[in-house]
């Protein structure tokens, strides 16, 4: 039998499997024919930080994983990242499974979203109720992203009441349940969705005291089953302002420091993605109440290397007389950091943000020795 003849014996043969089992026959295939087969599509947050540490974004279709401590910005970022989405596509609608119960309007509508299209889960009273919700929105087609906030919020049904009924105590021994839980939901998740739905869980960290000198080490919680079935995992670790070094211009005393304002340092945990590997990080800037873009843009910037704070080299594009496309470099010069942000061109930010994925990526492949190989190969 010749090779062809095979091939198309197969074909044919997994056609009638996947009608006999009402499977979709188009993610199956030789790949050599079906382009479409094990293609990871990235969706930009919106934040230049997380895009350059992740390679221009989230993964579209796949469970994602964003875990850090209190008021590290994780509810900040999953908003931004609809906001993001609604601006880029009129028909994206994106659920949020609020189970810590703290959704403000407000502030979502200051984000730019579009509240006629983001859905709001009902009030739960036990953590079983969330995930059905989740399996029923993610399997319906009618919903592109699906935002749990957080995995640990809700106690599942086994901590609350008996078999019989009865309310149990605090005193219960009720450990591993949601674990087990969340091992359960993502192994039905995993099975009934079609990998057009983006998940996104945002997880709580512990405090683990060990090793030598009672080392601190801060881990997401909920078991091993959540680092199994995502594809990326990222930790934020929000930094104070003083005496870290980990601010684009020096503060001088806390009465100096903006309000609401803070360093992220973003770290990738897990990542199934060329050209980023685990270890990798970034630190990202809270100014002012949000992960404003300009400020972010600069300070990153400054962070690679981009420039110093005072001089900045970008390139600027134009049409001459015969409307032949052009650039001419152009210089920027400031008295610090707090000048160059409050004067700088637009043009300017544009070039600095189309550079920064790139150049983050040029910064850490400089830093691989020629015999390293990454995390993730060594595995």
């Amino acid at each position: 039998m010749s090779n062809q003849n095979k091939k198309d014996q197969l074909q044919k043969l997994m056609n009638k499997f996947c009608k006999d089992h009402d499977l979709d026959s188009t993610t199956m295939g030789f790949m050599s024919e079906n382009k479409t087969l094990g293609v990871i599509k990235h969706i930009s947050t919106g934040n230049i930080g997380i895009d350059a540490i992740t390679n221009n974004g989230i993964i579209e279709g796949k469970v994602n994983i964003i875990y850090g401590g209190e008021n590290s910005c994780k509810s900040t970022l999953a908003l931004d990242l609809v906001a993001e989405r609604q601006r880029k596509d009129p028909e994206f609608i994106a659920a949020i499974c609020d189970n810590e119960k703290v959704f403000d309007r407000i502030y979502a509508e200051s984000k730019g979203i579009d509240l006629s299209r983001l859905w709001l889960s009902p009030a739960f009273n036990e953590a079983e109720q969330a995930y059905d919700f989740c399996n029923e929105a993610a399997t319906s087609g009618l919903v592109d992203m699906l935002i749990v906030d957080t995995i640990q919020a809700l106690a599942s049904k086994g901590e609350i009441v008996t078999k019989k009924g009865k309310k149990k105590s605090t005193e219960d021994d009720t450990m591993a349940l949601i674990p087990r839980l969340l091992s359960q939901f993502l192994r039905m998740y995993t099975s009934q969705t079609t990998g057009t739905v983006t998940l996104i869980l945002l997880s709580q960290v512990r405090i683990d005291l060990g090793g030598q000198g009672m080392i601190k080490s801060a881990k997401k919680t909920g078991g091993k089953a959540i680092d199994h079935y995502n594809i990326l995992t990222l930790k934020l670790t929000k930094f104070s302002i003083l005496g870290t070094g980990n601010w684009p211009h020096a503060i001088a005393s806390q009465a100096e420091a903006p309000p609401k304002s803070f360093p992220v340092q973003v770290r990738i945990d897990k990542a199934k993605m060329q050209g980023r590997f685990d270890g990798n990080k970034i630190m990202i800037y809270f100014y002012k109440g949000q992960f404003e873009h300009k400020f972010n843009v600069l300070a990153i910037a400054k962070d690679l290397g981009m420039h110093d704070g005072k001089l900045l080299k970008y390139k600027k594009e134009f049409e001459d007389s015969h409307g032949k496309d052009c650039e001419i470099e152009e210089e920027f010069k400031a008295k610090g950091f707090k000048d160059m942000y409050n004067r700088v061109p637009d043009e300017a930010i544009s070039y600095l943000a189309s550079r920064i994925i790139d150049k983050y990526g040029e910064s850490i492949n400089e830093e691989l020795a020629p015999n390293d190989e990454p995390e993730e190969e060594q595995k």
